[in-house]
Formats: C-alpha cells, structure tokens, sequence
C-alpha cells in the first residue's frame, strides 16, 4: 500500500471491511448511477482498492462501488 497525494493505492493486495452504516449500504456500478446489490450493515466485503470517497468492493461475486467512509 502506497499513499499518494490523498488517494490510498493498493496493489496485489486485497482487504477485507466491515460495512458500518445502521441501514446497511447499497453496491453502485461503475458510473455510480444505479445500485446493482445491497450489503446489510455488519457484513464483511472485500476491499480492492480506495480511490477518494470510493471503494472498489467485491461481496458474495458482486463488485462494484461504495462510500469508503462506511466501512471499517
């Protein structure tokens, strides 16, 4: 893991995050406009990458995006 400018790089390397918002939170696809799966709050996801206030997820074969602000 690398820190560049305010963006957190990862390589070769995944994570995973505890999703911590009372109402669970929703996985958007690539452009951000529409929600293609929902992660109940206390589920584990896998973490590919953060990239401002985005993550790159993967939860049970769903990748796609969430606020990384919500997981811990």
């Amino acid at each position: 893991a690398s820190l560049v400018g305010s963006e957190m790089c990862i390589r070769d390397r995944s994570w995973t995050a505890k999703v911590s918002n009372g109402k669970g939170l929703r996985i958007w696809n690539r452009t951000k406009t529409r929600a293609i799966r929902k992660v109940p709050n206390g589920k584990k996801v896998e973490v590919m990458f953060v990239k401002g206030k985005y993550a790159k997820v993967r939860y049970r074969g769903t990748v796609g995006y969430m606020k990384s602000a919500y997981l811990k």
